[in-house]
């Protein structure tokens, strides 16, 4: 059920409809995916948008975001990549399979311990989305959707 207007899609939409960019040569990020596989996630395929959301299994927002998140990956499917990227220090790829088990998260799913995707790209929170057009230009960085907009501005004002 959507609660909230997304921000991901209407990122994913617009950048869909009207961007059709060349490979300009971003850097490759291998990270590892849960059986172990080293996965270029930035560019696993260049006629695609990339759909990354960085989560923490022990964050309860990202908990609460995964009907959104499997949502938005069946509905975008065959038009964009969307890895989810548990970024836990110390999650080993056990632990990571049974909790999307339980929250019952799309795959695939990348593990980045190490931060190198998260230091790449800015990633700052969780759960935060990000895209990234054909060429691994990011096209939007932030929230997932404006669930939370108006709680954060009445406690910023």
């Amino acid at each position: 059920m959507r609660t909230g207007r997304s921000f991901v899609a209407l990122a994913l939409a617009l950048g869909l409809a009207c961007c059709a960019t060349e490979q300009t040569g971003a850097p490759r990020i291998e990270v590892a995916d849960l059986d172990g596989r080293l996965v270029d996630a930035v560019h696993p395929d260049a006629t695609r948008f990339v759909l990354l959301v960085f989560l923490g299994t022990g964050c309860p927002i990202a908990r609460a975001y995964s009907p959104e998140l499997a949502s938005i990956a069946a509905d975008y499917s065959g038009r964009v990549t969307t890895r989810l990227v548990f970024v836990d220090r110390d999650l080993d790829a056990d632990t990571a399979r049974r909790h999307a088990d339980e929250f019952a998260l799309p795959r695939p799913i990348l593990l980045d311990s190490d931060h190198q995707l998260v230091l790449a790209l800015g990633a700052t929170t969780t759960p935060e989305a990000i895209v990234l057009d054909p060429s691994g230009r990011v096209v939007y960085s932030g929230r997932i959707d404006d669930r939370r907009l108006d709680a954060d501005l009445r406690r910023l004002a």
